[in-house]
């Protein structure tokens, strides 16, 4: 298998071409799982089958791990796309390491970009990058008039803004309140993170998603419990945290909650933990058993977003919910579609009967709210009763 430095001096002797990355999507589970030894057999291997399906005019390069790189002169950017695709098709069928206890299969997503020597490997790299951020899908092409390395700059300046919001102390919680359905009185804060650049406040989806790129998520969380629990310490209010899976990842979320909570002298009881469906759906074993802990220790656990991914019943059971919120997509059209209707009833009857508090998310007008407070529904969120707000505008 041919060496990225041969890669480098092959790219010196040819004016244009055609590329395509190939990436191991499943290599780390299987290092994981199986060890270095396995993987580095299976990696020989896939590398032996890449040479026997090619065909003559076209180069393949180990650049390392899971990556290797597809090259040819001949090639067009559609020639290259029905090679891969073609090689996708086989490895949906085919095993590796058959004489082992356990045959792998292996997943792989491709960028293909045509170019001028090194600019195949570039365009490729961007594009890869690119259509991680925009596209689920395991085959990109590349697209001359994307203007990648905008979006490559722009990618880079906002994970820069992160880090110097965190260095800078400029991570902070809004509050929205949370209002009992029957008197509409406020209980409860949601704690959702904000940063602010040059003046400017920035939205979590943004932050979430760049700090996920940096690494530094589970840092955030941190800022976000102790800022939270600071502004909200000596009210009546219970808090709600928002965790990642990040921050279980990180392994030291339960003692962390626990360190804040005694530094605060605030009852477990009072905070809430909300987990997204998805978490609790796909988490390892790791991953449930600190959710399970928060909850021996007495906080209370939610699960955000039910009904926005495919529900498992058992998970729900094993884990022993507190409060299940309702998913703001069925909320939203309440008052006008039927189905929504059924979808919150239904959720509402299930939660009854596993005696877990109901909290419906993004009640935005009265029509809603009047048709809530006829449900057993016990605490409503949304713009109707407030917006995100910071501290000094809490309710005492």
């Amino acid at each position: 298998m041919k060496t990225p430095h041969e890669l480098t001096q092959y790219f010196k002797t040819i004016e244009y071409g055609t590329g395509a990355s190939i990436h191991i999507d499943n290599f780390t589970c299987i290092n994981l799982a199986f060890g270095f030894e396995t993987a580095l057999h299976l990696l020989q291997e896939f590398g032996s089958f890449l040479k026997t399906v090619k065909p003559d005019s076209l180069h393949i390069f180990h650049l390392g791990k899971e990556e290797f790189f597809c090259l040819s002169t001949e090639f067009s950017q559609e020639l290259m796309h029905t090679f891969i695709k073609s090689l996708h098709e086989i490895l949906q069928k085919r095993t590796f390491l058959k004489d082992s206890p356990s045959p792998i299969h292996i997943s792989f997503s491709s960028s293909i970009a045509y170019g001028l020597k090194e600019k195949i490997f570039h365009n490729c790299t961007l594009t890869h990058q690119f259509k991680q951020e925009h596209s689920a899908q395991c085959i990109h092409l590349f697209d001359p008039l994307m203007d990648y390395e905008h979006d490559e700059a722009h990618l880079i300046s906002s994970i820069q803004t992160i880090k110097n919001a965190l260095l800078n102390n400029t991570i902070f919680p809004y509050f929205q309140p949370i209002v009992q359905s029957d008197t509409g009185k406020i209980v409860r804060y949601e704690c959702l993170v904000r940063a602010v650049d040059h003046n400017v406040i920035l939205q979590p989806r943004d932050i979430i998603k760049y700090a996920k790129k940096a690494g530094v998520l589970s840092d955030i969380t941190k800022v976000m419990i102790y800022k939270s629990f600071d502004a909200l310490y000596d009210t009546d209010y219970e808090i709600s945290i928002n965790l990642s899976e990040a921050d279980f990842r990180k392994g030291d979320i339960v003692e962390t909650l626990l360190q804040a909570a005694i530094h605060y002298a605030i009852a477990p009881s009072r905070i809430i933990v909300e987990i997204l469906e998805e978490i609790s759906l796909h988490g390892g074993d790791t991953i449930l058993s600190q959710i399970k802990q928060l909850k021996a220790i007495g906080f209370k656990i939610a699960l955000d977003d039910f009904g926005a991914e495919k529900t498992n019943f058992s998970r729900i059971i094993d884990l022993n919910i507190d409060i299940i919120k309702i998913d703001g997509s069925f909320i939203k059209h309440l008052d006008t579609d039927a189905k929504s209707m059924i979808v919150v009833q239904t959720i509402v009857d299930l939660a009854d009967r596993m005696k877990c508090e109901v909290v419906a998310e993004y009640v935005h007008n009265q029509a809603i709210y009047d048709i809530i407070k006829t449900m057993n529904i016990h605490h409503c969120q949304g713009y109707f009763f407030g917006e995100p707000h910071d501290c000094s505008k809490l309710i005492a």
